[in-house]
């Protein structure tokens, strides 16, 4: 009996076991859920091998062996378990449909191979999807893998036997001799995505040597030269250089040329961090070089003597006290009679501009009690009102307000030459760009690159911005000292449509052209949108235009490789009845711009950075 009894149990807990592994058998065998994030690095899915068009990604040497006639391939998977708890779906829960495996598409080519390609110049082709299921397949997005491609997705689900053409585009960057090898992701209702991938090669016809250059630190000197080969032995003239920073440039056709740059007009040019050069060489137009700036005094990496670091831990803990907005901290650190103005190790900034940045108005007028000073510079040359300028809050003027009572330097220039009014037009509101120019802040004031606070606010900051600086006065026309592009260019290539209106309207010109013989029209062809370019056909632009290689508003249109490229191209097409004008690039010869910059004001030696 007792033998029984417990054989009985031995079955009752062999059953209690199995059914509470089950659910975890069950989890284990389902599919992956699509919305599920990626497995870490060094994970393995099993499940998510099923993912993928065998057809697509089958090395040639598997392929040839599939027989003439084929069938679509049925990829197995487990099935998904029923639901543990049968019934309705209760209120609020959310249920996934498996996605199902099977191929319903087959992608030709299978890889799209765009051949030679040209360094920033985009070439498209075409892949058929065609419809191998039994039914329509509607494919609802195409994802990229990096942002160089772009590609469409049919608008509408693909018929039984059918097909549909999806254009992809591809755009190399500046650096030549680089395989490039690109996805493309098509995303189907209610069946695992299928891939294609894009390649080309970008031959390098010239060599660059070196494509990195170290500028010299101050005090030193460095020779910044660059020698050009051409390795098909074709001669190539060097036609410019931007930004003009290369004063030996030949004019004379060679295999082999050696520039070098000059340094202090580097400096004075706004330090670029990109040198490109534009060649007449016909596979060539362009190739461009990086410049890392040297670090500037006190920065990491260079040594201190022990107990020379201003920072110690008292100054340390004021900063991360006015930062934060605590006030009793703040009043028990400065009780220590430390360095009001310390700075911070990591920027050097001190505790009044990081009250300033944060807005901490509470903690503002103590700092200033204790004799903190109102244009202490950080290692940018930034003073607390530069740094509260930038705010996107339109409570930062608070901060601001303080500091300008406190006699802070409105028109005080930072490293870049760059004021508070030039960075509040950029980056911070209309609330601070009103409240600099009405405590004096100069309106036309130019940094190194030759932008002012209205080229700033035509391209990155806030329409009401661009409105206040007109209305002051500020010139429309003046151009920066790298592009030549002046405010309604930087409007129409990356600023707010209302900033682009509010220029037009307000009598900027648009027959203007920049160092590459770019118009505004142009301009927005290569980078803005179709709403852009219609405000500017409005306003009876030349939409013929051309720059100075022959490219028109379509050639730049098809050498985009954005979200709008697509809508530009079908503008131009369907209601300007617009044809490419050139074929392969040509060099771009530089020209005056034809709306001169300004000469910046002289700024007092006091506030010399």
């Amino acid at each position: 009996m007792v033998c029984k009894l417990f054989f009985n149990r031995s079955i009752i807990s062999t059953l209690l076991a199995a059914a509470l592994i089950a659910p975890c058998l069950a989890f284990s065998a389902a599919p992956p859920d699509p919305n599920a994030p990626p497995a870490l690095a060094g994970e393995k899915s099993i499940a998510a091998k099923s993912t993928f068009d065998t057809n697509v990604l089958a090395p040639k040497s598997i392929k040839n062996q599939t027989p003439a006639k084929q069938t679509p391939t049925t990829i197995s998977v487990q099935q998904v378990p029923p639901p543990l708890n049968s019934g309705e779906t209760p209120p609020g829960a959310t249920t996934i449909a498996p996605l199902d495996s099977k191929p319903v598409l087959k992608i030709e080519p299978e890889t799209l191979d765009l051949g030679e390609m040209m360094v920033d110049t985009a070439k498209s082709g075409k892949v058929k999807l065609i419809n191998i299921s039994d039914k329509p397949v509607m494919v609802t997005k195409a994802v990229t893998s990096c942002g160089c491609t772009t590609a469409g997705a049919p608008k509408d689900p693909i018929p039984v036997g059918g097909f549909a053409e999806v254009e992809i585009t591809l755009k190399p960057g500046p650096k030549p001799g680089v395989p490039l090898s690109k996805r493309v992701t098509f995303q189907i209702d209610g069946h695992t995505p299928m891939m294609v991938t894009v390649q080309g090669t970008v031959p390098a016809f010239i060599t660059m040597t070196p494509d990195m250059l170290e500028a010299p630190a101050e005090g030193q000197t460095s020779e910044g030269q660059i020698v050009f080969k051409s390795l098909d032995g074709m001669p190539f003239k060097i036609t410019s250089a931007v930004p003009p920073i290369v004063p030996d440039l030949s004019p004379d056709a060679k295999a082999e040329h050696s520039v070098h740059v000059d340094w202090k007009a580097w400096d004075e040019t706004g330090r670029t961090i990109k040198l490109t050069f534009s060649t007449d060489h016909p596979k060539v137009p362009s190739l461009s070089a990086l410049i890392r700036r040297p670090p500037t005094a006190g920065t990491a990496g260079q040594p201190q003597a022990p107990g020379a670091n201003p920072t110690d831990r008292s100054a340390s803990a004021l900063v991360t006290a006015a930062r934060a907005g605590d006030v009793e901290k703040v009043k028990k650190e400065l009780e220590a009679k430390i360095d009001v103005n310390a700075p911070e190790s990591a920027g050097g900034r001190s505790a009044l501009h990081w009250a300033a940045k944060e807005n901490k108005v509470e903690v503002i007028p103590i700092l200033l009690a204790a004799k903190a000073d109102v244009n202490n510079r950080d290692r940018a040359g930034k003073t607390p009102l530069c740094v509260a300028s930038e705010n996107r809050d339109p409570k930062g003027v608070e901060s601001m307000k303080l500091l300008i009572d406190a006699k802070s330097d409105v028109n005080s220039l930072d490293r870049l030459g760059g004021t508070p009014l030039l960075w509040a037009a950029g980056l911070g509101t209309p609330e601070a760009v009103g409240l600099l120019i009405a405590s004096g802040s100069k309106v036309d004031i130019q940094d190194k690159n030759g932008l002012t606070p209205l080229l700033w606010a035509a391209g990155t900051g806030d329409p009401r911005s661009v409105q206040i600086l007109i209305d002051n006065k500020a010139n429309l026309d003046v151009a920066d000292n790298l592009t030549g592009d002046t405010a309604v260019m930087r409007a129409a290539r990356n600023g707010k449509y209302e900033s682009l209106v509010i220029l037009i309207k307000a009598g900027s010109k648009l027959d203007v052209k920049n160092r590459q013989g770019m118009t505004p029209w142009l301009v927005a062809s290569m980078s803005g949108t179709v709403e852009k370019m219609k405000a500017l056909k409005e306003s009876n632009v030349d939409i013929q235009a051309r720059d100075n290689r022959g490219w028109n508003a379509m050639d730049y249109a098809k050498n985009r490789a954005d979200q709008n490229r697509a809508d530009v191209i079908k503008y131009l097409e369907t209601d300007l009845s617009m044809k490419p004008a050139g074929s392969l690039p040509s060099p771009l010869a530089p020209t005056t711009p034809t709306a001169p910059p300004m000469t910046p004001p002289t700024a007092a030696p006091s506030a010399t950075p």
